[in-house]
């Protein structure tokens, strides 16, 4: 039913799915390491299971990847979070 709602089928560039997957995950290692253990497994069979039913390909995949890399970087840039502030 979704590939048939689905008008444009090749637009996946790069992988939302990933990118916001993975920022979450690493969301949940620098603030919550007991939902990054659980996140984790998930998260990395939510990204393989994109490919696996043929939503992404696999450069979509590498390109979620570099976007999370680059939008963690930038992010923590920007507002400045160098620091631990969950002690706060």
């Amino acid at each position: 039913m979704l590939n048939r709602l689905e008008g444009v089928k090749r637009d996946a560039f790069p992988s939302g799915h990933t990118a916001i997957t993975l920022t979450v995950v690493y969301l949940a290692w620098r603030y919550e390491k007991r939902l990054f253990v659980v996140f984790l497994p998930v998260g990395l069979a939510l990204i393989a299971s994109t490919v696996y039913c043929r939503y992404h390909y696999v450069v979509d995949v590498i390109g979620g990847i570099a976007l999370t890399l680059i939008t963690v970087v930038l992010g923590e840039k920007y507002y400045g979070y160098r620091t631990d502030y969950t002690d706060h």
